[in-house]
């Protein structure tokens, strides 16, 4: 289906960025928030179109997985019967738990962003400055 397309595209270029991410780190990537001994600031490839492009990936793929999953043609919904003449109460249960769960990672990954973000301006000072005066957005270019 379209929606199926659509998601599975989503995922697969938002599991690229991610991997072109790492990759662009090199070894300043880490899964806990730190600061390496020789690190320095990564400002190019995909850091110099938004500061946090592995999350932008994260979310894409995210997305993806919810259309892949929630929309009416999905092989949960036709094998589970949640939409279509179902008890209501599934429908809005499974919603409603994407739409939680989404909060939840999205509210968790914006204090990541700030806790990351106070660090490196920290440790880089100006050079931190002014590679975010260059690159004012977070996650999707002209957005946010």
């Amino acid at each position: 289906t379209p929606s199926f397309l659509v998601g599975g595209t989503l995922i697969l270029t938002g599991s690229l960025v991610r991997i072109y991410c790492y990759r662009v780190l090199g070894l300043m990537f880490t899964f806990e928030l730190s600061i390496r001994r020789g690190h320095k600031l990564i400002t190019s490839g995909p850091y110099s179109l938004v500061r946090h492009p592995s999350y932008t990936g994260g979310m894409a793929m995210a997305l993806g997985i919810a259309l892949c999953q929630l929309t009416r043609q999905s092989w949960l919904v036709n094998c589970s019967g949640l939409f279509p003449g179902s008890e209501p109460t599934l429908s809005v249960a499974l919603v409603g738990t994407w739409v939680v769960c989404g909060s939840l990672i999205g509210s968790s990954l914006v204090a990541r962003m700030n806790r990351e973000e106070a660090m490196l301006a920290e440790k880089f000072g100006d050079e931190w400055k002014e590679w975010a005066k260059r690159v004012p957005y977070r996650l999707v270019p002209g957005l946010y």
